[in-house]
């Protein structure tokens, strides 16, 4: 006589599908990738380093990306900011944008 464990098999199998629902919902993404290539800059106010300013980078007209996903940097001791994406200073898309500059 031959004896099985389907109930072993099924939860295995069901856990094993839950594994791979939650690995692709946790992978997918809510905005489209474009390519990006390195952007940096120096901010001098009043001929001083605007340390500590926020700089957001609006795109005008459609450069591939989302809404909502802006290109941005924070002015370095300095005043250099190297601009962020995706990554930490890993750029911008090519394209026209308009910039607003938050200096606390």
């Amino acid at each position: 006589m031959e004896v099985t464990n389907h109930g072993r098999e099924t939860s295995t199998a069901i856990l094993g599908t839950l594994l791979l629902l939650i690995t692709a919902a946790c992978s997918s993404k809510d905005y489209v990738e474009v390519p990006i290539h390195p952007a940096s800059g120096k901010l001098v106010i009043a001929g001083q380093p605007g340390y500590g300013a926020y700089i957001t980078f609006h795109p005008v007209g459609d450069v591939g990306m989302s809404k909502g996903n802006k290109p941005f940097a924070r002015v370095a001791q300095d005043g250099s900011f190297q601009v962020t994406t995706y990554d930490t200073a890993d750029g911008a898309p090519v394209g026209d944008f308009k910039v607003t500059i938050y200096w606390p």
